[in-house]
């Protein structure tokens, strides 16, 4: 018997779960609130495109937002 309740279920489980890439610049943004992008893809070894696209997601997520302006700008993590 399938039920359909439990497969949406396990869909927003496995949403809701970070990827490494993910975890990784997430971790960056944890340890210096003040980072720039090329900084965490200097640090990681990540590319700067991927990383504007975890980024992206992160926010998505609401597991970050960018509190001030652009120049002057820091990370919250919720």
């Amino acid at each position: 018997i399938r039920y359909p309740e439990m497969s949406r279920g396990l869909g927003d489980v496995y949403k809701r779960q970070l990827t490494e890439r993910q975890r990784r610049v997430l971790e960056e943004l944890l340890n210096d609130d003040s980072c720039k992008l090329s900084d965490i893809a200097e640090r990681t070894g990540i590319g700067i495109s991927t990383v504007k696209k975890e980024v992206a997601v992160l926010k998505e997520k609401n597991l970050i937002r960018n509190d001030g302006t652009t120049r002057n700008a820091r990370w919250v993590v919720p």
